[in-house]
This record gives structure tokens, C-alpha cells and sequence, in this order.
């Protein structure tokens, strides 16, 4: 286990509290389609299964990416029914934790079909309870736990049923809108129907992703005006298909802000700034944020550039003497499309890792393992560091 002083547990039990704390720290990746994060269950399933294996860098990599490809195709499959119905992401990271065990394991594709099957029987997960409790890490660990069982089960040579994702009343009409087979068909062969590059992005800054881009929004607006805390009479936020606040208005907890509209938007103003510190509970009881959170609101959503937004807003900051600030920002930074910066994902880690007791030695040769991990000899190379 991570960050357990090299406590071993067995194989899809290290994956999954390995997801688990990995995902508490709100900082994971995200399918902005609709918000999948598979890179916690695919990096944690990875990296478990080729400690057991002894599989190198680059296998481990390869692992990784395999998970990527196939929970974005089955998440392709399900959108929009599975946000609209109120599931949540973690019942297609699973499929990710499956394949990439599962490959590190040595499945062929037979068994891999089968471990995919069995991890269609095998999902759960409700979107509201992981927007107001801790329910979203147990998701996560919960996702690799069942990925790696089935691939595990798989290659002992237990059986699925291979027709369960286009059956009547299999997965896609469970979780999509539907039975589609020729559909998911030319979806899984289609390259433009979901690639890494266009539809993922890495968080940049913690909490909910879907919040990130309006925080940069207020900033540069805050940053433009020179906003004070003090002279604001309004903060107006816009986001297509959005007509009421996402979150609790006053959050009380670390729960509530890492979902809240409100808070990120008056944090942003206030501090000028999003930072990985942002989310504390003494920026939670800060009066000058506390004082903003009541003045947001949300306005009429955008009517143009629509396919250009990609879970992104536009922030309007009025100031008591009538003027208006506004910014738009169509995708957060860290969005696969405009390119990611190894500067952003190294002040990420370097941020992250001291909170978990790691030493700053260890950090430093974590960094370096990382940006050369094609070539690390095995899996305990980077975890022994953890």
C-alpha cells in the first residue's frame, strides 16, 4: 500500500485502497464528457498488478493506457444516459481497472472478454451520494476492486456473459439509453468518437473539475479590475446547461467545497488566485470569502461559441461603483487539447506528495522515476518511494 511504510495486502485490496487515497485528495483526471475519472483506477490497478507480475515501466504504461481506451469507448457508449439517469463515473473506471489488470495479468482476448462481462455485472455507484459525502473515494476504490476481482476470476477461467453490453436489458440499456450493438460498433472502431487527447483532462488544481474553469474565469477577471473583496455587489456566473448553482451555496465542510460553485468563485476573487492550497478550512471560515459566497449567482447560459466550451464559463465581477469584469474561460487548464505543461504536473506532485508524510528526498527521485518511467525496471521502483 502507498504511503504505508511498505504494508502488503492482497492484490485487488492494494488497488483499492490505493484508489481510495489517491482519490481522496480530489485531484484525479477527468473524461470531461462527462466526468469519468479512469486515471485513478487505471494507474492504481496498473500498478498493483505489475508488483504482483514484476512487469517494467513500459508495460505498465502500456496497461495504463489500454484502461484509458477502453473506459473512454464504454463511456462513449452511455453518454448521455448514465449522467442523466444519476450513476456515477466510477461504474466505467471499473471497465479500466479490468483492462489494465488484466493485461498486466497476461489475459488474451477471450478471457478478456470475459473479465470485461463480469465487470459489467459487477458496477455500482450513485452520483448523489458522491457529491455530498465521502462516497466518491469509496467509488474509487470500490472501481478498482471490482476491475482487478473480475480480471483476476477471468484468468482462473471463470465465464461472463461476452453479449452483456448491447443484450436487451444489458449494460448500454441499463446505463445508456439503451440497446444499440451496430452503434457501439462503429463507436469502438471510430478513432473520432473518443481519443485521449480531445476528451481528457488533468486536474491543475483540486475539487470538483467541472468548477475549475469558471475559478480561472473570476481570477482574471478579479486580476483585470483589481478587484477587491470589499467593493463586489455581484458575481454572475454563466455555463451552458447550467441554470442554478452546482453545490451547496455555503459549503460547512471539505465535501461541500470541493463541489460548490459559490466557493471557488468567491475564493478565486478573494485570493486572485486557485491554488492547490485553496481548499482549506481556513479559507472555509475566511470572512472575506464567507462575505461573497451569498453575492453569486447564476446567469443565462451562453448562447454562443457553444462548441467551444468544454466544461467551461464565463464570470462577470460587478463592483459598487458599476462597472463589470468579465472573463471567458471555455476549458480549464490541464485539458489534453491545449497541450500540458510537465512544469503544472511537476508543481502538482511536488504539492501533493509532502501531504502524505513523504520526504522530500523521496519526492524529488519520485519526480525523476516518473518522468523516465518508460524505462524504470518494475512497478516497486516508483512505489518503494511512496
Amino acid at each position: 500500500m502507498w504511503f504505508a511504510q511498505g504494508a502488503k495486502v492482497p492484490l485487488a485490496a492494494a488497488g483499492r485502497v490505493n484508489a481510495l487515497m489517491s482519490d481522496s485528495a480530489a485531484s484525479d483526471d477527468s473524461d470531461l464528457r462527462n466526468m469519468v475519472h479512469p486515471g485513478t483506477t487505471v494507474a492504481a490497478s496498473s500498478l498493483a498488478a505489475a508488483e504482483l507480475t514484476g512487469a517494467s515501466g513500459g508495460d505498465i504504461l502500456d496497461a495504463i493506457v489500454l484502461g484509458y481506451e477502453v473506459a473512454g469507448r464504454i463511456n462513449t457508449a452511455v453518454i448521455p444516459g448514465l449522467r442523466e439517469k444519476g450513476y456515477h463515473g466510477c461504474i466505467v473506471a471499473t471497465f479500466g481497472a479490468a483492462a489494465s489488470a488484466g493485461r498486466l495479468l497476461g489475459l488474451d482476448s477471450i478471457k478478456m472478454t470475459h473479465a470485461l462481462s463480469l465487470a459489467a455485472s459487477s458496477v455500482g455507484g450513485i452520483m448523489a451520494a458522491a457529491k455530498t459525502s465521502t462516497s466518491r473515494e469509496y467509488h474509487a476504490g470500490l472501481a478498482v476492486m471490482l476491475g482487478m476481482e473480475a480480471a483476476l476470476a477471468a484468468g482462473r477461467g471463470y465465464l461472463g456473459e461476452p453479449t452483456i453490453f448491447d443484450a436487451a436489458e444489458g449494460f448500454f440499456h441499463i446505463y445508456g439509453e439503451g440497446p444499440k450493438a451496430p452503434q457501439v460498433q462503429r463507436m469502438c472502431a471510430d478513432k473520432s468518437t473518443w481519443h485521449i487527447l480531445t476528451n481528457m483532462a488533468i486536474k491543475m488544481v483540486p475539487g470538483g473539475h467541472t468548477l475549475h474553469a469558471i475559478a480561472e474565469a473570476a481570477v482574471r477577471a478579479a486580476r483585470e479590475g483589481d478587484v477587491s473583496s470589499g467593493d463586489v455587489e455581484s458575481i454572475t456566473v454563466s455555463m451552458p446547461g447550467v441554470t442554478k448553482l452546482i453545490g451547496p451555496q455555503y459549503p460547512e465542510d471539505l465535501v461541500g467545497m470541493i463541489h460548490s460553485s459559490a466557493f471557488f468563485l468567491s475564493s478565486a476573487i478573494v485570493k486572485k488566485d486557485f491554488t492547490w492550497g485553496q481548499l482549506s478550512m481556513s479559507n472555509l471560515s475566511d470572512p472575506s470569502i464567507r462575505e461573497l459566497l451569498g453575492k453569486v449567482q447564476v446567469g443565462p447560459p451562453p448562447r454562443q461559441d457553444l462548441e467551444r466550451f468544454c466544461e467551461g464559463g464565463i464570470v462577470s465581477i460587478t463592483v459598487k461603483s458599476g462597472r463589470t469584469y468579465t472573463s471567458t474561460v471555455y476549458a480549464p487548464s490541464g485539458y489534453s487539447l491545449h497541450g500540458i505543461d510537465w512544469a503544472d504536473v511537476e508543481r502538482k506532485y511536488k504539492s501533493l506528495l509532502p501531504l502524505a508524510g513523504v520526504s522530500g528526498e523521496r519526492i524529488s527521485s519520485g519526480w525523476t522515476l516518473i518522468r523516465n518511467f518508460d524505462t524504470a525496471p518494475n512497478a516497486s521502483a516508483l512505489t518503494s518511494l511512496l
